[in-house]
């Protein structure tokens, strides 16, 4: 099963384009937001667009930890997708063309 991992900080200016972008592509239970400590929207948009999300301090925040620390909260994911709050997928079979 694809787990998608997006790290975010105050994404809630990018949520409009990047949300509906990433639920034509995956179920939102495939998603898990790690927040550093947004102090926007980002969290409540996250949670009511079905995503967990795990929130850390902007303190604990490392680029390679805090992707490798989402990996090990999803052993049972057969491939991890890392995107960015500002990466907008363009197309709903983005994933489909990432994984062939």
């Amino acid at each position: 099963m694809v787990k998608v991992v997006v790290p975010t900080l105050n994404a809630a200016d990018d949520w409009s384009s990047f949300a509906p972008a990433l639920l034509a592509c995956v179920q939102p239970e495939q998603v898990l937001i790690v927040d550093s400590e947004s102090t926007d929207q980002t969290v409540e948009l996250a949670r009511n667009a079905g995503f967990d999300v795990v929130s850390i301090t902007r303190a604990e925040f490392n680029h390679g930890g805090t992707r490798q620390m989402a990996a090990e909260m999803l052993p049972n994911a057969e491939i991890l997708v890392y995107l960015t709050q500002d990466a907008v997928l363009s197309s709903p079979r983005a994933f489909e063309y990432l994984l062939a």
